[in-house]
C-alpha cells in the first residue's frame, strides 16, 4: 500500500521525555481510520490501536447554553442527530473531552448537536440523556431526537425534570430503552407537555 506516515515508537517501558510508554500504549484515532492504518499490524510492537467512538452527554450542553443566553441568544429548540454543519458556522465543542468529536451550532433559535464526522449520535451510559433540571434549559420548548443511539443509557431519572416551558419532544419512539432500569421523575414538572409517544419503551 501507499505510505501514509512514519512514526518512530520508543521501546516499551522507556521514557520519551514527555510521556512514559507502557507495553500496551493505546492509540486513539478520531473518526474513521484510514485503510492503511486499519491494516497496520501493531502486534510486533505489542501495541494496540482502537478507534474512539464519541459518546454524547446532554449535560455537556450547559456551558454553551449559559454563554448563549448571556450573549442574548434565546435557544428554544435543541435537536440531536446527524446534521451537516454549514460552512463558516460557529461551532461549540460539546464532546466533554475537548477533542471536537461532537459539536453544537446555532440555527436561528435552535441548537443542533451532531458528530463532527456525521453518522448516528451515540449517547453514553448512565444518565447521559438527562437535562438534570439545570436552569440553562429553562427556556427550551422543543427537544428533537433524530439519528441517535440510546442503547447505552441505563437511567432516565429526572431526565426532563423542571423543564416547565417544554411543550414538545419528538423522536422518543426511536429510543432504545432496553437497558434502562429507572424512570423515576422523568417528566416531573413538565407542565407544558400534553402528549407523549412512549409506545416503544
Amino acid at each position: 500500500g501507499s505510505t501514509f506516515g512514519t512514526a518512530n515508537l520508543p521501546t516499551a517501558g522507556s521514557s520519551t521525555g514527555l510521556v512514559y510508554v507502557t507495553n500496551r500504549t493505546r492509540l486513539y484515532v478520531l473518526g474513521d481510520s484510514s485503510d492503511a492504518m486499519k491494516a497496520y499490524d501493531y502486534n510486533t510492537d505489542n501495541r494496540v490501536m482502537a478507534t474512539e467512538i464519541p459518546q454524547m452527554v446532554t449535560s455537556n450542553l450547559v456551558p454553551v447554553m449559559t454563554s448563549l443566553k448571556d450573549a442574548g441568544t434565546n435557544i428554544t429548540t435543541i435537536s440531536f442527530g446527524n446534521y451537516s454543519i454549514p460552512s463558516g458556522t460557529t461551532t461549540y465543542d460539546v464532546s466533554g473531552k475537548n477533542n471536537g468529536a461532537i459539536l453544537a451550532y446555532v440555527s436561528g433559535n435552535e441548537l443542533r448537536v451532531t458528530n463532527f464526522d456525521g453518522g448516528t449520535l451515540i449517547f453514553g451510559n448512565g444518565d447521559s440523556l438527562s437535562f438534570q433540571g439545570n436552569a440553562a434549559f429553562a427556556n427550551v420548548q422543543t427537544v428533537k431526537y433524530g439519528d441517535v443511539n440510546t442503547s447505552n443509557v441505563t437511567s432516565l431519572v429526572s431526565n426532563f425534570a423542571q423543564m416547565t416551558n417544554l411543550t414538545n419532544i419528538t423522536g422518543l419512539d426511536q429510543w432504545d430503552t432496553s437497558n434502562v432500569t429507572t424512570l423515576r421523575n422523568t417528566f416531573r414538572g413538565c407542565t407544558g407537555l400534553t402528549k407523549l409517544d412512549l409506545s416503544t419503551w
